[in-house]
């Protein structure tokens, strides 16, 4: 393996039969041997994909691809209180926001900062979402106008239905009209 002008190998070992889950990474001066050939590396990923390597500096990288290993560190680690998330990357304390159902970076006073981490997580709003329709103007004038034409439309519909079904009813039993056995 290269790791910028560095070369590093672990000590000889055959595929076959192969249970370690640790090796250690040591810097070689010259790469020896010959690479396997993709078909043996399929053959044996599940074995390859549960071994740790360990650098020099004490980091540990895993397979990532079949020919590739990288750093293998999980983003968050859950905190002793059994809620907070540490972001390994940005050095950030996140703690569930209830508020809105997403964990947010916090500061040192405990208040909400920055921007949520998806996924997000059910919370019960309750009839928050009812009362802002009727709290929230830019909600409630539109939720009424479209209501109300909703509800005229639909009586409207029923009655010019009627209307139309009345006259046709009037005009089938007209005597005069020719065919009208047809028609009905």
């Amino acid at each position: 393996m290269k790791k910028g002008d560095e070369l590093l190998a672990t000590p000889t070992f055959q595929l076959d039969g192969f249970s370690a889950t640790d090796l250690d990474l040591a810097p070689i001066t010259e790469a020896t041997g010959d690479k396997e050939p993709i078909k043996t590396i399929v053959k044996n990923r599940s074995a390859l994909s549960s071994v740790d390597l360990h650098l020099p500096s004490g980091d540990d990288i895993r397979m990532s691809g079949l020919r590739k290993f990288a750093a293998v560190v999980p983003l968050y680690t859950l905190q002793d209180d059994g809620e907070s998330l540490f972001n390994n990357r940005t050095q950030e304390l996140l703690r569930p926001n209830m508020d809105v159902g997403y964990y947010q970076p916090v500061d040192e006073n405990g208040q909400f900062v920055g921007n949520t981490v998806s996924p997000g997580f059910v919370v019960n709003i309750g009839t928050d979402n009812f009362e802002r329709v009727w709290k929230d103007d830019g909600i409630k004038e539109p939720f009424i106008s479209i209501f109300i034409w909703t509800v005229v439309f639909s009586i409207l519909t029923v009655v010019f239905t009627l209307v139309i079904g009345l006259v046709l009813a009037s005009v089938v039993q007209w005597e005069e009209l020719k065919g009208r056995a047809v028609y009905r």
